[in-house]
């Protein structure tokens, strides 16, 4: 709960927000990036996943995806963050906290404020100085980690809609990442 409450702060604190993951993005990664851009959303905030150019695995839910009205605009790729013109961008990046591994490392230089959400075991190789880092190895995947953040996030005034495709990305991670719950689950 705190650690959503955290977030809901440094995202209302944003004119604007980009979320990535790793590249070659899976399952994992491209669907804790969809959650959180639910939450976003819910604040009425421009929100943007970043994509990497290697989306073989998850080429289909976003063909699913771009169908819908609701996420015609959500993804663009790396080229398209230098269009920004936003004065205080938050970057959030998911499945991952090995700076090489983003799907775009520019944003890495160009963003000061960069949450981290991962479910892997820290290494020594991080993401300098990020604003909050919620690492919970103990977690089947990220996506996961934020279904939970999803549940606390809203308030009164505010409540997240996640529709069949959010929550279908969402359980797409959770299955891949646990092996059809065979782990860690």
């Amino acid at each position: 709960r705190v650690m959503s409450h955290s977030l809901r702060d440094y995202m209302e604190a944003a004119d604007e927000i980009f979320i990535m993951g790793h590249t070659r993005e899976d399952y994992d990664a491209f669907g804790a990036a969809v959650g959180v851009a639910l939450m976003a959303r819910s604040l009425n905030k421009p929100v943007h996943i970043v994509l990497s150019g290697w989306l073989d695995s998850v080429e289909k839910i976003i063909g699913l995806l771009e169908k819908h009205e609701d996420y015609r605009d959500l993804f663009i790729s790396e080229s398209d963050v230098s269009i920004s013109t936003a004065l205080e961008p938050l970057l959030v990046v998911v499945d991952t906290f090995i700076p090489k591994l983003v799907a775009a490392p520019v944003l890495l230089e160009r963003i000061k404020k960069v949450i981290v959400i991962d479910h892997h075991r820290r290494s020594e190789t991080t993401i300098k100085n990020p604003a909050i880092i919620y690492l919970e190895p103990g977690s089947s995947s990220t996506c996961e980690m934020v279904t939970e953040l999803l549940m606390y996030f809203d308030d009164k005034n505010t409540k997240i809609k996640i529709g069949k495709l959010a929550a279908t990305a969402l359980y797409s991670g959770i299955v891949v990442d646990t092996k059809n719950f065979a782990v860690q689950t």
